[in-house]
C-alpha cells in the first residue's frame, strides 16, 4: 500500500471511529489491510495535522478544509496585490490557515471570514502567477479527493 492510500485510509478511520490511542489506530489500519509500523503512523499523524482533542484523534480544521478544496468557488485579483478567494461557508479559516502554513514567497498574509479570504501578496509578485500556482495545487488536491471518494463507494 502506498503512502497516499495509507494516509487516506488513516483519515477515513479517524473520521468514522472513535480512536483514543495510536495502538487502536494501528489496529484499525491493520484490520483494513494497511501493514504499517507505529513510527510510520506517527509520521503520518504529524504530516496530516491530525490532532488529539477530547481524548480522541480528529482531523484538524486545516485538513477538513483541504478535503473540501473542490468547493473553492473563485480566486480573483481585486486591486493591486490583493486577491479574494470564495469558499463554501465555514471553510475559509481552514483554507487561509493552510495557505499561511505553506509560506508561499508571494503571500504576505491572509484574513478569513466565513466564506471569503483576503490574500495579501508582495507588491512585486504578479497576482496571476500566484493564482496559477494555487489553482494547480487545488486541482491536485481535488483529483486526490475525487479518487478517494470514488474508491470508497
Amino acid at each position: 500500500m502506498n503512502k497516499t492510500t495509507r494516509q487516506q485510509l488513516l483519515l477515513s478511520v479517524i473520521k468514522k471511529e472513535v480512536i483514543t490511542s495510536q495502538e487502536e489506530l494501528l489496529l484499525g489500519l491493520q484490520q483494513k489491510g494497511a501493514k504499517t509500523t507505529q513510527a510510520t503512523l506517527s509520521r503520518d499523524i504529524c504530516e496530516l495535522g491530525i490532532i488529539k482533542k477530547g481524548g480522541r484523534y480528529q482531523c484538524s480544521q486545516v485538513e477538513e478544509a483541504l478535503s473540501f478544496l473542490g468547493q473553492v468557488q473563485a480566486l480573483e485579483p481585486v486591486t493591486g496585490p490583493l486577491l479574494i478567494m470564495k469558499t463554501t461557508a465555514g471553510l475559509a479559516n481552514g483554507v487561509a490557515e493552510w495557505i499561511d502554513q505553506q509560506k508561499f514567497s508571494e503571500v504576505i498574509g491572509t484574513i478569513a471570514g466565513d466564506n471569503t479570504i483576503l490574500i495579501a501578496l508582495n507588491a512585486s509578485a504578479p497576482p496571476q502567477n500566484f493564482i496559477k500556482k494555487i489553482s494547480h495545487l487545488f486541482s491536485k488536491t481535488n483529483s486526490r479527493s475525487r479518487r478517494s471518494r470514488s474508491s470508497s463507494i
